[in-house]
């Protein structure tokens, strides 16, 4: 009976962590998964040109994400989370108390976790109704990220890394000794969790909230970290270069791009590293840190790229154009959107790709 009765625990125990585990959809979270990988696993068949657009409302500052329907959620500087379904319709919006330039992360059974500049991590349902918010020292510019074991980890300007579970409980935080602006956090083998600072430093933090180690560069980080198979982690600082240090935080290589680096390293499936500097130029990178080729796009870029299956670079600037490169560095085509992209594209299952403007509109190619 007792062995009964420890199993069924088991189970329950088991299936409350899977529920609460990263959502397996197109893209649910900044930067598609718990790597920061940018790659999609899907082929983008967007034109030169958007299909079409919905008008969400306020700046949007953040990337989009999709959930295993194909529903994309967005957060504005209207203060309100959108819904919009695969056909296009707005489903619901919530309405918090601040401006939104998170992205959400989506949970398997849809719960929608997502930061606000009034200093509030929300949960939300997939119908939109508010479950729970937990109140940080800081403003939240830091993406959420979800670890295998269901815990949500973000950071605040207050310079906290935060582990929540995903019944509010804090598990822990740790102080870093500089805000944390956008860095969203990065999960590794065995849940070590990957962040940058503006105190300079990338902090490597084991799942109980220890420090396993900090590495040092010139400038303030702003830049979300992504890792690689075997748990290189490369990301930007604002001293110019683009890093790749070692899981025990030793330098592997670092690259200078001659102005700050914001966006997030993206990796390929033949192990090339691409990332962008504010100077406007993509660099794809070896994994030895070696310059294969670079794009000078003419504009600043300082969000992030992202890759389709067959290799293709998505990205856009400041200036609001919309660039599609192939994976040789060369031109496919460009768009002008007419007003800045401070976003990544995601590309849904049917290969369309959406991407939000700071004109309130999220457009559909």
């Amino acid at each position: 009976m007792k062995k009964s009765i420890i199993i069924i625990c088991l189970l329950f125990i088991s299936i409350q962590i899977a529920n609460a585990q990263l959502m397996d959809s197109p893209f649910p979270m900044f930067q598609h998964d718990m790597r920061h990988t940018g790659q999609s696993p899907y082929t983008s068949e967007c034109g030169n040109k958007p299909t079409g657009f919905l008008e969400v409302g306020g700046e949007l500052w953040s990337s989009p994400v999709l959930d295993s329907s194909g529903t994309v959620y967005i957060g504005s500087h209207n203060k309100k989370i959108s819904a919009i379904d695969s056909k296009n319709r707005t489903q619901w919006t919530f309405s918090a108390k601040s401006p939104i330039t998170t992205s959400p992360a989506i949970s398997a059974n849809g719960s929608i976790y997502f930061g606000t500049m009034e200093k509030h991590l929300y949960a939300l349902s997939n119908k939109g109704e508010k479950m729970w918010t937990f109140k940080t020292k800081g403003e939240i510019h830091s993406s959420p990220a979800i670890g295998d074991d269901g815990s949500i980890y973000f950071g605040d300007f207050d310079g906290r890394v935060y582990a929540l579970g995903s019944n509010r409980i804090l598990k822990w935080n740790y102080k870093t000794d500089g805000p944390i602006l956008s860095s969203s956090p990065a999960i590794g083998k065995a849940g070590v969790i990957y962040i940058g600072s503006r105190d300079t430093y990338l902090y490597a933090i084991n799942p109980d909230g220890t420090l396993k180690w900090r590495f040092k560069t010139d400038g303030k980080i702003d830049s979300s970290p992504s890792v690689d198979k075997k748990e290189n982690i490369y990301f930007g600082s604002y001293d110019g270069n683009i890093y790749s240090i070692n899981k025990e935080g030793k330098l592997n290589w670092k690259f200078s791009t001659g102005q700050y680096v914001n966006s997030t390293p993206v990796i390929g499936k033949d192990k090339t590293i691409y990332c962008a500097s504010k100077s406007g130029i993509v660099y794809a990178l070896t994994k030895k840190g070696k310059e294969k080729w670079n794009f000078d796009s003419g504009d600043s870029i300082t969000a992030s790229l992202i890759i389709d299956k067959k290799g293709t670079i998505f990205f856009g600037t400041w200036k609001g154009f919309i660039f599609s490169l192939k994976s040789n560095g060369t031109l496919n085509w460009k768009f002008d959107m007419g007003s800045p992209v401070l976003s990544a594209p995601v590309i849904a299952a049917d290969g369309k790709m959406f991407i939000s403007c700071v004109d309130s509109r999220l457009y559909i190619f």
